[in-house]
């Protein structure tokens, strides 16, 4: 190696040692920090964006519990007012009888759950098919019997009128709402929610 070379690594070792590392230190605290910033932020987007999913989650799971324990509460109404309903037709409106007792045994069936569900928002969660259905069944039920009290249908006619309602909600409407409740359930049950069992009435 030549005298040259010699002296220029001398040259070079020294000027490294005068270096002033104060610079670089100062670098690497601020890019720590800045490390450090980001890495606060993230979490705490990450954690917000977590709870976000979880408030969601958890309002859907309340509207798929609040639409199952409505639309059960509103299926055992149904079937109880279809048994009232029967009963009525078949020992008043079937029979020929004078317009008094048919209004003093007029069966004043129950509207309670169809009532409430008017003034809830959330009772347009359940499908328009039911809605439409049921608010035709209570409409036609009602003008039947009030014709029948005023004499307009004869007992035979109010009583096949009736048959008639009475047959397509207990065989398509309830069936159908019953398998909306039951699809409703698996879902809530697959979320490990547990949910009263609905009562089941014969038809």
């Amino acid at each position: 190696m030549t005298s040259r070379a010699l002296l220029s690594q001398a040259a070079l070792r020294e000027r490294l040692r005068q270096l002033d590392h104060g610079e670089l230190r100062s670098s690497g605290y601020w890019l720590t920090n800045f490390l450090m910033v980001i890495s606060t932020v993230l979490g705490v987007y990450l954690a917000a964006k977590v709870g976000l999913q979880q408030a969601i989650t958890f309002d859907e799971i309340s509207d798929l519990k609040y639409s199952y324990n409505l639309q059960t509460a509103l299926a055992d109404e149904l079937a109880e007012n279809a048994t009232v309903l029967r009963q009525y037709n078949s020992s008043y409106l079937s029979r020929a009888l004078p317009q008094e007792e048919l209004l003093r045994n007029n069966p004043g069936i129950s509207h309670f759950v169809w009532d409430t569900m008017k003034s809830s928002p959330q009772s347009l969660e359940t499908p328009g098919y039911f809605l439409n259905e049921i608010q035709r069944f209570y409409r036609a039920s009602q003008r039947i019997i009030t014709a029948r009290e005023r004499h307009q249908y004869s007992a035979l006619q109010a009583s096949q009128l009736l048959t008639e309602q009475l047959d397509y909600l207990e065989h398509q409407v309830l069936p159908r709402l019953r398998n909306n409740i039951a699809r409703l359930r698996q879902t809530l049950e697959a979320l490990d929610v547990q949910v009263a069992e609905e009562i089941q009435h014969a038809p």
